[in-house]
């Protein structure tokens, strides 16, 4: 594909990302923290720098916007799509990225990438590149594509959106431990919280139809990937017009961490008490109040309403 489609850009970055400390090696494989060789964590300047000569060197001149929160980053690709940009560039980890999709969805705006996070889940899905100049070069000459989005209750996702657990861990990962462990911060969190954590029953429909299902966990995805090396199945696509649903029906320890050996070794719905579906839609019920995130955000509680949105977003890949 020419870049010549591309004529009014607009790199919308997140000066925070990538900031959390780098990960000793064995807590990189065991998370599937994936390292990149340009360092971004000590000088955002360096990185912005990087950003523009890279693409100009690919014949791509883009404005560039700098974000200090979600919303802000939201607003700006909203009013991207009014403004007639053709291209809305995230340079962010996933939540800028999820931000930034919730301002382009549905709109003519297509979507790049430059991965500056720390899981970095979007561009594992879609192959970009961690590097800096190669994922410009992939934003350059890569090609369109249209992708489903997840939504719940008015808000998409892209990648994934988990009730119960993982949300209570994402939610009291305190923003000092990200900083200073960065993915570590949820490995720290989970293991004093799988010691005091609740596990009470979620309840859910899908495609309202009958049965009520029940589980301890539930996750619900629009790919295939939980993590860089934690697999939800390979029947998941993000242009399938479904959402892939796996529950947990097991709340102890030990269930818990044989379900994340599992899902490292991409098996996790050959188990027993594993159930694994495809629906359009999710409808999380009242009972237990859970907590929920989207594409690693804290969002809200249930009960909620999970759908696919087909067709809603075109990114570059």
């Amino acid at each position: 594909m020419s870049n010549q489609i591309f004529k009014k850009i607009k790199v919308v970055i997140n000066p925070g990302s990538g900031r959390g400390a780098k990960l000793p090696g064995f807590l990189a494989r065991l998370i599937g923290v994936k390292s990149r060789k340009t360092d971004t964590s000590k000088n955002s300047d360096s990185y912005q720098n990087q950003i523009l000569n890279s693409l100009r060197k690919f014949g791509l001149n883009p404005d560039i916007s700098l974000s200090y929160s979600s919303r802000e980053a939201t607003e700006i690709a909203r009013r991207c799509t009014r403004e007639g940009y053709d291209l809305v560039i995230a340079a962010g980890g996933d939540g800028t990225i999820n931000s930034i999709i919730n301002g382009l969805s549905e709109s003519e705006t297509a979507l790049g990438v430059i991965p500056l996070g720390t899981l970095n889940l979007f561009a594992l899905q879609f192959n970009i590149p961690l590097e800096i100049p190669a994922a410009c070069e992939m934003i350059a000459k890569g090609t369109l594509r249209t992708i489903d989005l997840g939504v719940m209750n008015g808000r998409f996702f892209s990648i994934v959106c988990g009730i119960g657990f993982d949300a209570y861990v994402i939610s009291r990962a305190s923003k000092a431990l990200k900083r200073k462990l960065g993915a570590g911060a949820y490995i720290i969190t989970g293991i004093k919280s799988l010691l005091k954590y609740r596990f009470r029953s979620i309840h859910f429909l899908l495609d309202d139809k009958p049965p009520i299902h029940t589980d301890y966990i539930v996750i619900i995805s629009n790919g295939k990937y939980y993590s860089s090396n934690m697999f939800i199945s390979d029947k998941a696509s993000p242009n399938d017009g479904l959402l892939d649903v796996i529950g947990f029906q097991k709340r102890n320890s030990l269930s818990i961490l044989r379900y994340i050996w599992e899902l490292k070794g991409g098996n996790l719905t050959e188990l027993p008490d594993v159930e694994y579906f495809q629906a359009q839609n999710i409808r999380l019920l009242p009972h237990g109040h859970h907590k929920i995130h989207l594409d690693g955000e804290p969002i809200g509680y249930t009960p909620a309403l999970v759908s696919v949105a087909p067709s809603a977003i075109r990114i570059v890949c």
